[in-house]
């Protein structure tokens, strides 16, 4: 009887233990297939470049209006300051020439007629100069040529149908311009979104067939990308500083 004892008790032992091992083993495969959740480590002010400086532009807006004007935020100082702001004016974009000293902006300038506007530039002196000249003409997204002497932008002339204003989402309503700073105006061909290549001397622009490469000194265009969805007016394009990348967008789903 006793020796029935010890070996229920022995065998009760050796059931616990093999449980004991199964539920550590059990364990640690849980473990492993849960994810570990750590805490981010706290940023303090002494963790951001103590060195930053510069200037970045920026357009504003003034409350809920259609008021808009050109500031920068001073890195160094933490000023924001004004440098362009036309009266009964609506600022459309802006880009900063390569060298820093003009802003480049499409300005609405002609009261509540919103299918006329000019391109400005201003200067670091808070100088304003208008650069184009026509009155029936819409005209956005002004870019620089890299040696700061011309403008490349868009220009759409048929807004305006029956009194009625239209977006101009038609892509072959637009057409690309390039200005020297004297307004002496230069037709490039019908096309959007325009940037100058590295020497200055091509036009990168979108047509509805693809992207295209102009030349300013002989006129012509090369298809150099062509889109199988087709092209629309909706398309985006970005170039970096160094014109070696492209970034298209297209907000619409063909």
């Amino acid at each position: 009887m006793f020796i029935r004892k010890q070996v229920l008790i022995i065998l009760a032992l050796v059931l616990f233990g093999v449980a004991v091992i199964f539920a550590i083993l059990n364990f640690k495969a849980r473990q492993q297939l849960t994810p570990v959740l750590t805490k981010a480590p706290k940023i303090e002010r002494e963790d951001y470049p103590a060195d930053l400086q510069g200037k970045v532009y920026m357009t504003l807006r003034d409350k809920m209006t259609q008021r808009h004007g050109i500031y920068y935020l001073d890195l160094t100082l933490g000023t924001l300051e004004k440098i362009h702001a036309p009266n009964n004016c609506v600022i459309i974009g802006g880009e900063l020439s390569p060298d820093g000293s003009e802003m480049a902006v499409s300005s609405n300038c002609g009261g509540e007629d919103a299918t006329v506007s000019q391109i400005y530039s201003s200067n670091i002196k808070k100088e304003s100069k208008q650069i184009t000249g026509s009155r029936t003409s819409f005209k956005k997204e002004a870019v620089w040529s890299p040696d700061s002497k011309k403008i490349a932008f868009m220009v759409n002339s048929h807004l305006q149908e029956n009194n009625n204003f239209k977006p101009g989402f038609d892509i072959n309503t637009w057409n690309v311009f390039t200005s020297d700073l004297e307004g002496n105006e230069q037709f490039v061909s019908g096309a959007t979104h325009p940037f100058f290549s590295p020497d200055g001397k091509k036009i990168l622009a979108l047509r509805k067939e693809g992207l295209f490469l102009f030349n300013l000194e002989t006129g012509r265009g090369e298809r150099v990308l062509s889109f199988d969805t087709g092209v629309s007016i909706t398309f985006h394009l970005d170039l970096s500083d160094q014109k070696d990348r492209l970034v298209i967008s297209n907000s619409i789903d063909r």
